[in-house]
C-alpha cells in the first residue's frame, strides 16, 4: 500500500482560511447599531443640535431674494394650450414634450385636470376642453396661451367665445389651427 504524504496547505489555501476567519470574526462582533427603533429614535435626538446647527447654516448661505426671484421667473414660463373638447390639445402636448403623458383618445373629454410637465425653461399646460372652469385656471396661470383649433370643423361659435376670453386675459397668445391637411 502506498502510503499517503501530509500534505502542508500552500499559501493560497492559508490565504483563504485567513480571509474565511476575517469573515467570521466580522459576522459575529458586536455592534454599536440600534437594536430597535425606540434605540434609533434615541441616537438620532442625541445628534439633532448638530443636525439643526448645519440646517441653520446652509439657511444663512442661501440667498433667498435670488432663489424668490427664480421662482418668480419660472412662473413668468408658462405656457397653457387651451382649445375645445378633441381639437388636439393632448396629441401637441405629448408632441412637444416628447413622452406620453397625457391620455390621448378619439372620445371628447379624456383630459379631466390640468396637466403639466416641465419642458426646458418652460411649464406646459395641458387644458381639458369640455370643463371651463377647469381651462379657465389653466389660463390664468399662464404667461402664453397657444389657442387651438379644430381645422376639420373650422371657426366655431364655441371657439369664438373662447376666444374672446382669452382676450380679456390680455395675455401673449398663438393661434394654432389643428387637423389640416
Amino acid at each position: 500500500m502506498a502510503s499517503r504524504k501530509e500534505e502542508k496547505p500552500t499559501s493560497d489555501e492559508q490565504s483563504k482560511q485567513k480571509i474565511f476567519t476575517s469573515a467570521l470574526k466580522s459576522m459575529l462582533r458586536r455592534t454599536s447599531r440600534p437594536k430597535n427603533l425606540r434605540d434609533l429614535g434615541i441616537k438620532t435626538l442625541r445628534n439633532l443640535p448638530t443636525n439643526i446647527t448645519i440646517v441653520r447654516g446652509f439657511m444663512k448661505a442661501i440667498n433667498w431674494r435670488e432663489a424668490q426671484g427664480e421662482v418668480l421667473q419660472g412662473l413668468n414660463n408658462t405656457v397653457a394650450i387651451v382649445g375645445q373638447p378633441n381639437s388636439g390639445k393632448s396629441t401637441l402636448f405629448n408632441q412637444i414634450i416628447g413622452k406620453q403623458i397625457s391620455p390621448v383618445s378619439p372620445e371628447a373629454g379624456t383630459t379631466k385636470s390640468l396637466i403639466r410637465s416641465d419642458f426646458g425653461p418652460f411649464t406646459l399646460i395641458d387644458t381639458p376642453g369640455h370643463l371651463p372652469d377647469v381651462m379657465e385656471s389653466g389660463m390664468d396661470q399662464a404667461s402664453v396661451i397657444v389657442f387651438l383649433i379644430d381645422g376639420t370643423k373650422g371657426f366655431q361659435n364655441k371657439d369664438r367665445e373662447l376666444y374672446e376670453g382669452i382676450k380679456k386675459l390680455n395675455k401673449p397668445t398663438i393661434v394654432v389651427i389643428n387637423k389640416v391637411g
